[in-house]
Formats: C-alpha cells, sequence, structure tokens
C-alpha cells in the first residue's frame, strides 16, 4: 500500500507498506528500509530483507525518495 507525502517546495516521496498499515493496537516493531542512493524499493535486497523481516514479525515500510521507485523528480 502506497502513501504519497508531499513536501512544501512540490516535491513528493513515497512511503510504501510492505502488507498492510499497521493498526494501532499492533505491537509488531516498524523496520523502516531507505533504498541507498539510486535505489529503488524493487531492488532484490529490499525485496529479501523486506520478506525475512515479514517473517520474523515485523511490520515494514519502504520510504521512496524524488526521483525513484517511480516518484518524479520536481524541479523548482
Amino acid at each position: 500500500m502506497r502513501e504519497l507525502f508531499k513536501y512544501k517546495d512540490g516535491g513528493m516521496i513515497a512511503i510504501d507498506w510492505a502488507l498492510d498499515f499497521p493498526r494501532t493496537d499492533d505491537n509488531k516493531p516498524l523496520l523502516v528500509l531507505m533504498p541507498g542512493l539510486g535505489g529503488d524499493n524493487s531492488f532484490a535486497y529490499i525485496i529479501s530483507m523486506a520478506e525475512q523481516a515479514i517473517a520474523n514479525g515485523y511490520s515494514v515500510v519502504i520510504i521512496g525518495y524524488r526521483g525513484a521507485s517511480g516518484i518524479p523528480l520536481q524541479v523548482i
């Protein structure tokens, strides 16, 4: 599930939940994955880490930065 967060300067980032939004009464630990420079949420190492974390009881969110993961790079 994808959420878009828009900055004041018009740029956006994506917040991609690996499964679904965690419930407010969910006590699972949260793992935030941020692909490296030039990385994407579809890279094998991100997918592998998300799968392992989910298998071990974590909620997983992946941050997609401006210009990556299908998010346009806004020029101001």
